[in-house]
């Protein structure tokens, strides 16, 4: 007896077409083949095809440029962004405490790209940075939002970041955390001269180096109470306090080079952080500790 040929459906189409962009070595931006010979290539029918590219498109794998055709798509943290908003949006009981979360674990990732931020861009001068921060200033004056500019300003600080994951959770979760504040009830800073003041110390922070925390623990602790102090509840002086810790932990190599000696114990720190968010990420292959002890 003969059995019936299953048919495709469109979530194993969608599977096809991953396939089909892996084994064609297609990258992001690559033009996609036609519908037609989709389904030719993969012996299914045009309605399949057609859910499996709705399906692949809001995931970000591919992208419907309409009158254009179909390309690969960007592959970025879209889908999460858009989800974890969402998702927030729906916690009505833990609204606060989520967002809190959010800007914890964004913190996190800021720190952990400090050290390589700082020396990308100390002693420099990004043009583009200045001009950010100075359109920031202009919007805020004239009541304008800011949104557009200040995601910009922080892509361009990470834009040269070597760990492209760390960079795009960076990004993702800045993202998260601006685009919930006003659906969670959380009006953005009501100061949003503050705002701009804050991210033009951040920017001279990262031109003088790591060197400026050293020297000046107060000033340190006034940028991050300036940029997180009202979505975490900081206390000014407590932030005063671990600063001026931080800065008697600084070794002789910190205080000279203007970046953080990496040691085992806090890799082992990095790690545990890894597995708490669920990053699948070997902390030690991120840090090469001879290098602190050449030269």
């Amino acid at each position: 007896m003969a059995t019936a040929r299953r048919r495709p459906t469109a979530r194993s189409t969608a599977e096809s077409i991953k396939q089909y962009i892996i084994d064609h070595a297609l990258r992001p931006g690559d033009l996609m083949p036609t519908e037609s010979e989709l389904c030719e290539a993969l012996s299914v029918s045009r309605s399949s095809v057609r859910e499996a590219v709705r399906t692949l498109a809001s995931l970000d794998i591919v992208e419907v440029r309409h009158g254009h055709g179909t390309y690969v798509g960007a592959m970025s943290l879209a889908p999460l962004v858009n989800g974890m908003v969402f998702r927030l949006s729906l916690d009505e009981e833990r609204t606060l405490k989520s967002l809190v979360d959010v800007v914890q674990t964004r913190i996190a990732l800021d720190l952990m790209l400090a050290d390589e931020v700082v020396e990308l861009h100390r002693g420099g001068h990004d043009r583009e940075l200045h001009r950010l921060v100075e359109t920031m200033r202009t919007r805020a004056e004239e009541g304008q939002s800011f949104f557009e500019e200040d995601k910009a300003f922080h892509a361009r600080l990470l834009a040269d970041v070597d760990n492209a994951v760390i960079s795009e959770l960076a990004g993702a979760f800045w993202e998260i955390n601006m685009r919930a504040l006003p659906g969670l009830g959380h009006a953005p800073p009501q100061d949003i001269a503050a705002t701009v003041d804050a991210h033009a110390a951040m920017l001279r922070a990262l031109t003088k180096g790591l060197q400026t925390s050293v020297d000046d623990p107060a000033a340190a602790a006034q940028t991050v109470y300036d940029v997180y102090g009202e979505q975490l509840g900081l206390d000014l002086e407590q932030q005063k306090a671990s600063a001026v810790v931080w800065a008697q932990l600084a070794t002789e190599g910190t205080k000279e080079q203007g970046v953080m000696r990496v040691t085992e114990a806090g890799i082992a720190d990095q790690q545990a952080f890894f597995d708490a968010i669920g990053l699948e990420i070997d902390a030690k292959s991120l840090f090469d500790l001879t290098v602190q002890d050449k030269g």
